[in-house]
């Protein structure tokens, strides 16, 4: 089944842990999901990381971005806003410009 694998000559199959997938029958082993996406125990595939998330090797869940710093959607890593640029909330998923009389630095 899917989200599962089997070594040889088992008995049974396993669950893939969270973090890992299995996308096929007959799976030996479990994919780790890359930077950018996670996955819950038994996973088929790995979701994608909303903008304003992230998520490094083998993650469980996506982390939210804190607050002065962006992300794409499937991004591997926070970025810190450009210098006239700010997010004042965290899981922004792009920062946005200073107001006129405003200024922001890195």
């Amino acid at each position: 089944d899917n989200g599962t694998w089997s070594a040889p000559g088992a008995a049974v199959c396993i669950f893939c842990d969270a973090g890992r997938y299995s996308g096929g029958t007959g799976a030996s082993t479990c994919d780790i999901c890359p930077p950018g996406t996670s996955s819950r125990e038994r996973a088929a595939w790995c979701n994608e990381c909303e903008g304003g998330r992230w998520s490094s090797y083998m993650p469980s869940a996506c982390s939210d971005c804190p607050a002065g710093m962006e992300s794409n959607a499937s991004a591997g890593i926070c970025s810190p806003c450009a210098a006239g640029r700010f997010a004042g909330q965290p899981r922004t998923p792009s920062c946005e410009e200073c107001p006129p009389g405003k200024w922001s630095m890195p």
